[in-house]
């Protein structure tokens, strides 16, 4: 029987010995679990107050306490946006590799950072921004085709003022060529009537030589007849 109570009391101080290392290893992961899930709302905490605090230009400090993680990469892409601004002021001319590097990694944080506020935004706020890009797009787009409508009238108004410069000139060469032809005729009908007059002139002139040869002639003939009577008359005079 004494043996029996000896066996029967190791048996209980083993077991509580077992009991109390088993509830010790149970218990050890959620008190490091417990005190991780503090440490880790306490950090929250602080993170969502600092960003409150002073939120990023854009950001309410609403959105900063809800979204404190996301505020934080908000400063941060808005800090390296402003270096990069500064950066590209500095430049005396907006020109350069450098320059341009430096413009295009500004435009990857301003795509960032509009993406980052639409994270931030809620529901309606959403839809408000989309609504407002869906306009700017509608206005660009109108702008673009105003300008296109614009190009193409322009096109048309200078395809219709060729044509015409064509036709004016082709009227003006038709007109030259009508007045030449003109000119031409009138200078043909001239040669014809200064041959004529001409011809006329020769002709009058022929017909004033004949008239003196005529003349002459006339004369020269009718001449002697005065000698013979004179010679008549002097032998009639003279003795038998």
């Amino acid at each position: 029987a004494k043996s029996n109570s000896m066996r029967l009391a190791m048996l209980l101080v083993l077991l509580v010995d077992t009991t109390a290392f088993m509830v010790g290893v149970n218990r050890m992961p959620a008190a490091r679990c417990s005190s991780a899930m503090v440490e880790s709302w306490y950090d929250a905490k602080m993170a969502a107050e600092a960003g409150t605090a002073s939120p990023p230009a854009g950001l309410s400090p609403e959105q900063a306490a809800d979204n404190p993680e996301l505020a934080k990469k908000i400063a941060a892409e808005q800090e390296t946006l402003d270096g990069l601004r500064a950066r590209m002021d500095a430049f005396p001319k907006k020109e350069g590799t450098m320059y341009f590097s430096a413009k295009e990694k500004a435009v990857v944080c301003e795509n960032l950072l509009a993406a980052y506020m639409k994270v931030a935004m809620t529901a309606e706020e959403r839809a408000e921004v989309e609504q407002a890009e869906a306009a700017k797009k509608a206005a660009a787009d109108a702008e673009k085709q105003a300008a296109a409508d614009a190009k193409n009238a322009e096109a048309v108004a200078a395809k219709a003022a060729k044509v015409a410069e064509a036709e004016e000139k082709k009227a003006k060469a038709a007109e030259v060529a009508a007045e030449k032809k003109v000119a031409a005729e009138a200078k043909k009908v001239a040669a014809v009537e200064a041959a004529a007059a001409k011809k006329a002139k020769a002709a009058e002139e022929k017909q004033r030589k004949a008239d003196e040869a005529a003349a002459k002639k006339a004369a020269k003939a009718a001449k002697p007849a005065p000698v013979a009577a004179a010679s008549a008359e002097d032998g009639a005079g003279a003795p038998p």
